[in-house]
């Protein structure tokens, strides 16, 4: 039982950083605080804090979007890449690690959360002014980073060295 402190702990910090994260997004995309000056409502915004993890924490899932994507190039028999094995005559892909199942759902849950944000986005007509269904900062940011996301794909599938 000892030696399954240090696993419990990791696990049990994934897990908070991961619902941090998600409820970063939720909050900047469902509850934003309004910011009013001179009794006009001139934005809105979520937290400091939540805003600086939620963002922190997004920068380690593209990251990670990078690395994923990445071994799937350099490492083309990884189980990340999709490669199969021939085994007993059937095409069988390799078992994932607990590291890749990680990696792999932090890509998911980046993907989503950011198509989360450019939804958002787009239901305030891609506007941030305060009297237009306005947006947290951070939603359009992460919206922007999907197209971001989406034109970088595009481009390695497509083999643009330069744009």
């Amino acid at each position: 039982m000892i030696k399954q402190i240090p696993a419990i702990i990791g696990w049990l910090l994934l897990a908070v950083a991961f619902g941090l994260y998600l409820f970063g997004i939720y909050y900047a995309i469902f509850i934003p605080d309004p910011v009013v000056q001179n009794g006009v409502i001139t934005g809105y915004s979520i937290p400091e804090p939540l805003d600086t993890l939620t963002t922190t924490i997004g920068a380690i899932l593209l990251t990670n979007l990078g690395a994923v994507l990445g071994i799937a190039v350099s490492k083309p028999d990884s189980s990340l890449a999709g490669k199969t094995l021939i085994q007993k005559g059937a095409e069988v892909p390799p078992p994932l690690t607990k590291r890749e199942m990680i990696q792999f759902a932090g890509v998911l849950i980046y993907i989503i959360t950011l198509a989360a944000c450019f939804i958002a986005w787009a239901f305030s007509s891609f506007r941030s002014e305060a009297h237009i269904q306005p947006v947290v900062p951070l939603v359009e940011q992460y919206g922007k980073t999907l197209i971001g996301v989406i034109t970088a794909y595009i481009a390695f599938v497509l083999g643009v060295n330069r744009v």
